[in-house]
């Protein structure tokens, strides 16, 4: 029962940790370009 639990805790927090990182990934990808585009004019 125990080793269910901990197998199911770790697949969460896995998904979790993958998931917290494809959303860091995909802000990067979308502010990036923005504030290129912003400082592009500028300069």
């Amino acid at each position: 029962m125990w080793n269910l639990l901990s197998d199911t805790y770790n697949l969460v927090s896995y998904m979790m940790l993958q998931r917290t990182t494809d959303y860091a990934v995909l802000g990067v990808w979308l502010t990036v370009p923005i504030k290129i585009s912003m400082t592009l004019p500028l300069m």
